[in-house]
């Protein structure tokens, strides 16, 4: 005797492509962020600088394919660092690398760090053909020390979000980037050991830092809700 079973697959194979298209293992991260909770991890928010002048030059299609590519390119660095996505808005996004993930604060920063790297080459890559300031991201890392992170609308969505005011301060250190540059806070940087900082090529103790105020061009906002920040651009 044999035994036949019969699989059932209740979602369209077109819904299944699209799962298939991601990083498992960072859905699997996500998932695990289903209850949310205060957790610890560095922080990182990306923006394309010039991006309203370069929707109107640009077809629309066009310019959706951009973003499109960008954010692709974008999700993979990340992934590959064992972070997590947050929230795409437009030509801006978020990630988090937890430390329950990395394995202490030191792996990271220092994972954040090198994604942060990544991704300016990403945007090169990407943009360079119709940007005239190729690879003009602006990035800004961060430490979260109490991020309470999950499941913001559950129910199907297979999508997080972090809150707290060390997230509000990570948003406005990008805002005050320069183009092309990433600000990365003096508390991140301190969550470095030396073998981590020398990887990346680091001098910690040689690094010059300036509050947010301080830098040229700040918005008002960045100023107003975070100007006593210590920050370095890497």
């Amino acid at each position: 005797y044999g035994y036949l079973v019969l699989f059932f697959m209740g979602m369209r194979p077109s819904l299944l492509e699209l799962l298939v298209r991601g990083d498992e293992a960072m859905y699997e991260r996500m998932a695990n962020l289903q209850e949310p909770a205060q957790r610890e991890g560095a922080i990182l928010f990306c923006d394309l600088s010039q991006s309203a002048p370069l929707a109107r030059q640009l077809p629309t299609a066009r310019y959706f394919r951009l973003v499109r590519d960008l954010w692709t390119g974008i999700d993979r660095a990340v992934a590959d660092e064992l972070g997590i996505i947050g929230k795409h808005a437009g030509d801006g996004a978020s990630a988090f690398f937890l430390v329950e993930n990395l394995g202490n604060a030191s792996r990271s920063a220092a994972a954040a760090i090198r994604a942060a790297r990544r991704i300016h080459e990403i945007a090169e890559e990407v943009t360079g053909d119709v940007i005239e300031e190729a690879g003009a991201m602006r990035v800004g890392i961060h430490w979260g020390a109490q991020l309470y992170i999950g499941q913001l609308v559950p129910g199907g969505r297979l999508d997080v979000t972090a809150l707290g005011d060390d997230v509000n301060e990570g948003a406005r250190i990008q805002e005050a980037a320069p183009p092309g540059e990433t600000q990365a806070s003096k508390q991140l940087i301190e969550r470095l050991e030396p073998d981590d900082a020398a990887s990346l090529g680091l001098d910690a103790e040689k690094l010059f830092y300036r509050t947010l105020a301080d830098m040229p061009g700040a918005p008002e906002k960045a100023v107003r809700d975070a100007g006593a920040l210590a920050v370095t651009s890497l």
